[in-house]
């Protein structure tokens, strides 16, 4: 399926409503983040990891995190590379393989450098977790999106309108675009517009998601 930059859609809400919007760009990028991650792909996403040092008790993730996986206490870049990557891309040359690094070595357990789900929280796009691990290195393995050459995540060309009418009910909800400014709206009605607002972005994100499963297997390798 064909993939656009999640600005687009920020780009069509802020055009549907008011100009003056642009000025809150980075709360609408966050939202846009926010309800893509709601809508899901049906095909799900790749994993990968990255090395982080810890600040305090706290980790601020890469812009391209869907979700974390596993956090692993030190530096298993390495390892989480061949053993979470898509085996169909993946060759190992046992030629390669000498006494010191045999296969079943590096097809080793790593759960004991695991740090238990629930010893860590998710929250945003930061990562808190209960113990003090200041200074030290983790290797965190997350399921990420791809994105665009200025850092935008790329999502599915069926996702753009219902990521903009979540957009555009969230600017009613929370700063009364030019709409609402209008001295003829009376308080009930704008509650009645922002409730159509909620019911036109849930029909969306079930459109969105019903144009996903029409995906054929192969459209999905293109």
């Amino acid at each position: 399926m064909k993939k656009q930059s999640i600005i687009q859609a920020v780009i069509d809400a802020i055009d549907d409503t008011d100009d003056s919007m642009n000025k809150h760009m980075n709360q609408l990028i966050k939202w846009a983040k926010y309800i893509e991650k709601q809508i899901g792909s049906l095909n799900g996403y790749p994993l990968k990891s990255v090395l982080l040092n810890v600040a305090g008790s706290s980790l601020d993730m890469p812009d391209d995190c869907y979700k974390v996986y596993k956090i692993f206490l030190g530096d298993f870049i390495s390892e989480t590379n061949l053993r979470y990557a898509d085996l169909g891309q993946v060759t190992i040359h046992v030629e390669n393989i000498d006494d010191t690094n045999d296969l079943e070595n590096v097809w080793q357990d790593l759960s004991y450098a695991s740090i238990n789900k629930l010893l860590w929280e998710e929250i945003g796009n930061k990562i808190s977790l209960v113990d003090d691990y200041d200074a030290q290195d983790v290797t965190v393995l997350y399921f990420y999106i791809e994105t665009d050459q200025k850092g935008y995540w790329l999502v599915n060309d069926s996702h753009l309108e219902a990521i903009k009418r979540y957009l555009i009910y969230m600017m009613a909800k929370k700063y009364m675009f030019k709409n609402f400014k209008s001295s003829k709206l009376t308080r009930n009605a704008d509650i009645m517009m922002v409730n159509e607002y909620k019911r036109d972005y849930n029909i969306a994100i079930r459109n969105a998601r019903a144009e996903d499963q029409k995906e054929s297997p192969v459209d999905s390798l293109k």
